[in-house]
């Protein structure tokens, strides 16, 4: 319910992926799920308005619906909601147009700093405001704490490190007096596998959280300034724009790994913006149609 003279903010969760032609953006992962709400938080608290979140069908499964609650119930004011339609859309614009249908006025997100080449640069631009995450509790000094969390389970096989090489990392963090808590999947405490509440105050008394862009690493920034959050990649690995807008805020890059090099962090940034080469090229066959 509105407060006097608060203003209602409605946005909508994409459709289509902004970098592949053939996937679609369902909140699939736990990453996804934090981020949107992330979001809709941060906003809420900046500007002091109450914001609604749009989402189709396909984002409305009971697990993922589940997973959304039980993140919901992790902020402390909850200025923002989430309304599910029973509408599968295969694009931004038909979800657009249906929301208008049913006298919704809704602007889709976009992110300036790390477009997708197929991005739509137009609507409500979040990655200033992901720059500056409240956090959710204020986090133990540093020296006070002598325990890291770590997860290292990841869907994606292009961000996975191998036991051994995980063995290498944690036993730097060990060496250095550290205990190294497993969180996600690969919990061996079931608390911290089953229970985003239990992982938060976790988190809000570690040192550090260390392991790859995933789930948790999003999940950090809800508790963690950014220098005490250690992500762990290689230069052949997928980088997502969490990624490098992490490491722009300051997040620490392979801090007992193999440091990366100036140059291979250059060719890493080339790769990722080489698509805008490509959404360049598309535009100019298009205008190139548009003369024929």
């Amino acid at each position: 319910m509105l407060r006097n003279g608060e203003i209602l903010l409605h946005l909508m969760a994409p459709v289509e992926s902004t970098r592949s032609i053939y996937n679609r953006y369902t909140a699939q992962g736990l990453g996804d799920r934090i981020h949107l709400l992330t979001i809709l938080w941060v906003i809420s608290e900046r500007d002091d308005c109450r914001v609604v979140l749009h989402l189709t069908k396909d984002k409305a499964t009971s697990k993922k619906i589940a997973s959304f609650n039980e993140i919901l119930e992790l902020f402390p004011r909850k200025n923002f909601e989430l309304i599910f339609h029973d509408f599968l859309s295969t694009s931004d614009k038909e979800f657009e147009n249906y929301l208008l249908s049913i006298g919704i006025d809704a602007k889709s997100i976009y992110y300036k700093d790390y477009p997708g080449w197929r991005e739509n640069l137009t609507g409500y631009e979040v990655s200033e405001l992901l720059r500056r995450i409240p956090l959710l509790h204020p986090p133990v000094e540093l020296a006070k704490s002598r325990y890291v969390t770590a997860q290292w389970d990841t869907t994606g096989e292009m961000r996975k490190f191998t036991p051994q090489e995980i063995q290498e990392i944690e036993g730097a963090y060990i060496g250095q007096g550290f205990e190294v808590v497993t969180v996600g999947g690969a919990a061996n405490n079931p608390k911290f596998r089953d229970s985003l509440f239990e992982v938060g105050k976790l988190m809000s008394q570690s040192a550090f959280h260390i392991g790859v862009d995933s789930g948790f690493m999003h999940f950090a920034q809800l508790f963690l300034p950014p220098h005490r959050i250690h992500v762990y990649t290689k230069p052949g690995n997928y980088w997502s724009h969490h990624l490098f807008r992490g490491l722009d805020i300051g997040m620490v890059l392979n801090s007992n790994f193999d440091k990366i090099t100036p140059f291979q962090l250059q060719k890493v940034r080339w790769r990722y913006n080489s698509p805008k080469l490509l959404r360049l090229w598309h535009q100019f066959r298009k205008l190139l149609m548009g003369r024929d």
